[in-house]
């Protein structure tokens, strides 16, 4: 495993409307294969830590991968997950002993792919793991602590439902006794004939419900719309549910609740973009009426994959390729509370170059995490920076 520093002075693009926001630092981590970061958190002790997959370490060809960083970028330890098959994170919760990880496993359980739970220590090592699922492919890709101390954990089923894929959300006992770990509390599928899928789960503080956004192509209007639920926390039960899209493609990668119980919906569109898609912005009153929508980006492709909320502002994350000097740069657009672009700002170099997930950290930075194969020694490498 290598690690490199990326010095952006002179070799990485930035957008003329970024005097906003500067780096602190920028790393990559990976080895001679693929290597990529799907998710990270702050962890109490300051640092950060980031889960995604390796290609280049681990037992099999894909294992999950998790990297504790400090503040100042430097590795403090890393692990692998997994077994001799593909095995892969997508998310991570701090918990009371240590972490709580979720993706997919083909190592362990029934299917080609099932729900993963992994629970490790303070330091990475595994404490236990369980698989859910049955015949077909079920991929987890959300996990978060609910309001009573348990876990929910949202993604997709092919072998649960009457769809080609359906969302599944579990709530689990993890920090049960040996016995009772991992145990289902409830679990629900939703979905039509169609592509159904969950990208995003949040317990709302508010009114105590359970909110997952996902996407469509069983209901809607075109070949795939964002569709949001509103679900019970006992049972899962569905108290509302809306689509939103026109007559192409539409989908929706994260949400964050707003005043006035409100919601902002980030994701990607065809119907109405300049280019082949454009990233898309709704902002939602209470009862899931739309209030506005925008749209950003060039003539080409672009994503909005996530986002954070300020005191007036929303800042976004994702990739562009209508814009910056590669063949996808890392993007950030700063919207003002009715959606207008403050500024933006793209980071990359001549290849592709991605951020899938930013965050606010307690010291009033940024965090990006996702992919680059501009640099670093193989194919695409595990990519961090922190901004101010």
């Amino acid at each position: 495993m290598k690690k490199i520093s990326l010095l952006l002075i002179g070799i990485f693009s930035i957008s003329l409307l970024s005097a906003q926001i500067q780096e602190v630092w920028n790393e990559t981590y990976g080895g001679t294969e693929a290597d990529e970061a799907h998710s990270v958190i702050e962890t109490k002790d300051g640092g950060y830590l980031i889960v995604g997959y390796t290609e280049s370490r681990g037992s099999g060809k894909k294992d999950g991968w998790a990297i504790k960083l400090g503040q100042d970028g430097s590795m403090e330890w890393d692990m692998t997950y997994g077994g001799s098959k593909d095995d892969e994170l997508f998310d991570v919760i701090e918990t009371n002993t240590g972490f709580a990880m979720v993706g997919y496993t083909s190592s362990i359980g029934e299917g080609k792919e099932d729900f993963w739970l992994v629970i490790t220590d303070k330091e990475g090592r595994m404490a236990w793991e369980r698989a859910y699922g049955g015949k077909k492919s079920d991929v987890a890709n959300k996990i978060i602590s609910s309001f009573d101390g348990n876990v929910y954990i949202a993604g997709y089923t092919k072998s649960k439902g009457g769809g080609g894929r359906d969302f599944w959300i579990l709530k689990t006992e993890p920090f049960a006794s040996e016995k009772e770990r991992g145990k289902l509390i409830w679990r629900k599928n939703m979905g039509g004939n169609g592509a159904d899928y969950s990208m995003m789960i949040r317990e709302n503080l508010a009114d105590s419900f359970l909110y997952v956004l996902g996407n469509t192509t069983s209901m809607g209007n075109g070949g795939m719309d964002a569709i949001l639920y509103k679900l019970s926390p006992d049972r899962g039960s569905v108290r509302a549910k809306k689509n939103f899209g026109g007559r192409a493609f539409e989908h929706g990668n994260d949400f964050c609740f707003t005043e006035n119980n409100g919601y902002l919906i980030v994701g990607g569109t065809m119907t109405n973009s300049k280019g082949f898609f454009d990233c898309w912005v709704l902002k939602l009153e209470e009862e899931f009426y739309m209030e506005w929508e925008h749209t950003y980006g060039g003539y080409q492709e672009d994503e909005c994959l996530s986002i954070v909320q300020n005191k007036d502002s929303y800042l976004i994350a994702g990739w562009t390729s209508s814009k910056g000097e590669g063949k996808y740069d890392g993007w950030m657009i700063m919207l003002d509370k009715k959606g207008k672009t403050m500024w933006e700002k793209t980071v990359g170099d001549v290849g592709t170059d991605k951020f899938y997930r930013i965050i606010k950290t307690s010291d009033g930075h940024y965090i990006t995490v996702g992919m680059t194969d501009s640099r670093g020694e193989g194919k695409k490498d595990i990519w961090v920076i922190k901004f101010k």
